[in-house]
């Protein structure tokens, strides 16, 4: 008889991060991320995620504002919101995270990197908009 040993990750918050997967800034992002020690981070392209379409409207959030995270005790981020919650739980040091880390910068950040976001996907011949 086999008995099942919990694993380390078994016991870890889980969090979900809907993302653009057609999005180069999206996916380097989702890369960049250090929370993999005390999180379970899923990650999901928002593209191809029927069950984010109920998530939004539940929220009253629209995901072409910005990325959506699920957080361990069920709250629902959103975009620079989503971004510093993440951030605070990244264990990364190096310039980039800094930056991010920074209240006031990532407000004025986060809607260079949509407007970032919408130039590339167009450039690239990509939908701008997920539906």
């Amino acid at each position: 008889m086999k008995f099942f040993k919990p694993s380390k990750q078994d016991f870890m918050p889980e969090l979900t991060l809907y993302y653009d997967g057609e999005c180069p800034i999206c996916k380097q992002y989702t890369l960049f991320l250090k929370i993999k020690k005390t999180h379970r981070l899923f990650l999901k392209d928002a593209r191809t995620s029927p069950e984010l379409k109920n998530i939004c409207q539940n929220n009253h959030i629209n995901i072409n504002d910005g990325m959506v995270l699920l957080t361990e005790n069920g709250g629902v981020l959103q975009g620079e919101r989503a971004l510093l919650y993440l951030q605070n739980l990244d264990n990364n040091t190096s310039w980039l995270y800094r930056v991010f880390i920074s209240k006031p910068l990532v407000r004025w950040v986060y809607p260079i990197l949509k407007g970032l976001r919408w130039l590339l996907l167009k450039i690239l011949g990509k939908k701008t908009h997920i539906e």
